[in-house]
């Protein structure tokens, strides 16, 4: 059996994101190791589409992807973009926090290391998505992108024992698109979270 999260999230995988070729040169400035602000960049993105639906204002888009990845930049480890060639995923959040209230906005981040897949789906299932951080994996190696949904197989044997196989629907900066499925391993991960505290 499997369940699938959450509906209204998934209702998202289709639309587009940013990538990190496409915001790796900014008017004329150098991103290397962009994964981390393009994650940021595209949960974002999606808090515009989900307020647009609405009819909500969204403060935290600029008004491009270019604008709002610039500004993130700003607010993110932005030394370890250029000297390190990535971001330093454990002071992310409060990069996001920051940049948030600069944009006249209240909104949470919190980071976590070898994440819990109960948090994933907590977050997820209040149609939060999740910046999803990988080490040590064998295609991404060292990498940030965006999670919006799940999907989570189990599998009963003997003696009612269960075994389970996650996986993660995400944006990951390579494609446009939201529909590639990532395996989850807690011991390879990191998650920062990103949720309003006014709406």
């Amino acid at each position: 059996t499997y369940n699938i999260g959450n509906v209204d999230t998934t209702a998202y995988l289709n639309k587009n994101f940013h990538t990190t070729s496409a915001l790796r040169y900014v008017n004329g400035v150098s991103y290397p190791g962009n994964c981390g602000p393009v994650a940021a960049t595209n949960i974002m993105q999606y808090y515009k589409y989900r307020y647009d639906n609405k009819g909500w204002e969204c403060k935290i888009w600029i008004d491009s992807p270019e604008s709002t990845f610039v500004e993130l930049c700003s607010y993110l480890p932005y030394p370890a973009i250029h000297d390190k060639g990535g971001t330093d995923t454990t002071t992310l959040s409060e990069g996001l926090r920051s940049y948030a209230l600069s944009r006249g906005d209240k909104w949470d981040s919190n980071y976590y290391n070898n994440c819990n897949f109960d948090i994933i789906k907590q977050q997820i299932q209040s149609e939060r998505p999740i910046i999803y951080n990988v080490f040590n994996h064998g295609y991404y190696e060292e990498h940030s992108m965006v999670a919006f949904a799940f999907r989570e197989y189990v599998y009963s044997g003997l003696l009612g024992t269960k075994t389970y196989s996650r996986y993660l629907a995400v944006a990951d900066g390579k494609v446009s698109t939201a529909n590639r499925y990532v395996y989850y391993d807690k011991s390879k991960c990191s998650v920062n979270t990103f949720f309003a505290t006014t709406y």
